[in-house]
């Protein structure tokens, strides 16, 4: 046998063949009465490299990883916002955070220590003027919420798939759609282009439910903590609405992380961390010593700073008392007309439903983000005292983002539902459907540009810096409403417009001390 096999190889050599492998020349006789046994065929490496769609699978989207495919969303969100970003101070309470930040004051209640401390950091930018760095920080904190609403979205998926996968078009797409949803929802996108308190208080609520579902995912200890830390600052920035949140999220870290709740050390680090976030209202008593330019409530002393935390100012505004049914009933109405303007009706209709019905089968997620829609929802309706009239109306426009948010995450489930049920009746047709899908999360953003593009917005400064100018020299200029009182603010106090002039209303002298 040695023999003539070395005969047949040197024959094969002699013509040009290549010789068998070693493997090939040991393998095992199969006798007559043995069946053969037949080997798979071996793809060559350079079709399995690059796979084509097969019965409806797709070419993996390998690039866009969880955390490539959020950064990937979050630029485009910041390029968006600092497309139609705010050149300077704008009306309503813009002007009073801005000064607040850049000379270290004290804001209107609760006091708003959190935002006010990062926007003091914005302050010092060596980009456009006080403003306008004010304004940027609300597009990073939009742009930024708009990334974790992506990984929230891929922890959603994961809880199904069992990791991270970022490797077929659903749960690439369906993600980004989540935090494109967010970022071109009307109310968000205008909150992310001015000096306002929102956008940071969103990026807290992504962040706390990325922590919260890759914690009880993982069944890892070390997000509890995490948790803890967010929520004390969710608390110390903005906890009206973060009171709101809450219920819903302590909810779901009972039922997903009974095994990790029977750390006691964890879970007593977590709520000590919960304590310590709410000391940053202590940052409003040590400025207060100071006397600032604007030191609202004047919260020098413990009993001072309690009642700014806790807005004692506005209770008698905000609970007039017994309102009738039909306001409540009305401001129900307007919540409803809210909710469907971020993304126009049809979008939302057939995507939310589509996402609670797939999320049946992640019935605590579900009743997670259900839970932030209804109590904030429901606390926003009920809760306030407000009557129904047009000056009460616009209090509420940017109040509702925690439900944004929360519907966006529904709604990119809904979105994967919807390509499902098609994918079904059109075989190999996922990626153009994907396509087709995904365009319902760009179809607002075409709507809302215009609404939202202040880049040419200047007629607050306009307005008060001429008013600010024809006054007699050491005039005391009395404004109304907030509308003029804060941008007036700002040009006077952070810009040094006309430092003779004192700048008082209904609250007070609002100048530096002479």
């Amino acid at each position: 046998m040695a023999t003539k096999e070395k005969k047949r190889r040197k024959s094969d050599k002699a013509r040009g063949r290549p010789s068998p492998p070693a493997d090939e020349l040991s393998s095992p006789v199969v006798s007559s009465n043995q069946t053969p046994a037949v080997s798979e065929p071996v793809v060559p490496a350079v079709i399995s490299a690059k796979p084509e769609s097969v019965a409806g699978q797709t070419r993996p989207l390998t690039w866009f990883t969880p955390n490539r495919s959020a950064l990937f969303v979050g630029a485009i969100s910041f390029f968006l916002y600092l497309l139609t970003l705010a050149p300077s101070v704008t009306c309503e309470d813009s002007g009073e955070l801005i000064t607040a930040a850049a000379t270290g004051g004290v804001a209107h209640p609760p006091g708003y220590p959190v935002y006010t401390m990062a926007a003091r950091f914005f302050t010092a930018l060596p980009i456009g003027n006080i403003a306008y760095r004010v304004n940027l920080m609300s597009a990073v904190f939009g742009a930024l919420t708009a990334a974790l609403t992506v990984l929230v979205a891929h922890e959603i998926a994961a809880f199904r798939t069992g990791a991270n996968s970022g490797k077929s078009a659903s749960p690439v797409i369906a993600p980004m759609m989540a935090g494109l949803f967010v970022a071109g929802s009307r109310d968000f996108w205008a909150q992310s282009v001015i000096a306002e308190v929102y956008t940071l208080n969103g990026a807290l609520l992504a962040a706390s439910l990325l922590c919260l579902l890759r914690g009880t995912r993982l069944q890892k200890t070390i997000y509890l903590p995490m948790v803890g830390a967010l929520t004390g600052l969710s608390l110390a920035h903005h906890y009206p609405l973060a009171l709101l949140a809450l219920p819903s999220l302590v909810v779901f870290l009972f039922r997903g992380q009974k095994p990790l709740l029977k750390h006691p050390a964890w879970v007593a680090y977590s709520a000590f961390l919960v304590a310590f976030g709410l000391t940053a209202y202590l940052y409003l008593w040590a400025v207060a010593q100071s006397a600032p330019a604007l030191n609202w409530g004047e919260p020098s002393t413990a009993a001072r700073l309690w009642e700014h935390v806790t807005r004692s100012a506005y209770r008698k505004a905000e609970f007039q008392g017994d309102l009738s049914l039909s306001d409540k009933l009305s401001f129900a109405g307007l919540f409803l007309r809210l909710w469907t303007t971020q993304w126009t009706p049809p979008v939302l209709l057939v995507f939310l439903p589509l996402g609670i019905y797939k999320l049946r089968d992640l019935p605590t997620v579900r009743d997670l983000l259900l839970g932030i829609i209804g109590l904030t929802a429901f606390g926003l309706i009920v809760i306030p005292g407000y009557p129904y009239n047009a000056e009460n109306i616009q209090r509420f426009d940017e109040l509702y983002l925690p439900v944004y948010l929360a519907s966006a995450l529904i709604m990119a489930e809904g979105a994967t539902a919807l390509v499902s049920y098609l994918e079904l009746r059109m075989k190999d047709a996922q990626r153009p459907l994907w396509i087709a899908t995904a365009s319902a999360a760009i179809f607002p953003v075409i709507m809302h540009f215009s609404y939202n593009d202040l880049s040419e917005h200047d007629l607050a400064e306009k307005y008060n810096r001429a008013a600010l100018n024809q006054l007699e020299p050491n005039a005391l200029y009395l404004t109304s409403g907030d509308y003029t009182s804060f941008p007036a603010l700002y040009l006077h106090v952070v810009e040094g417009l006309r430092p003779d002039v004192i700048l008082a209303n209904f609250t007070g002298d609002l100048s530096k001390s002479r």
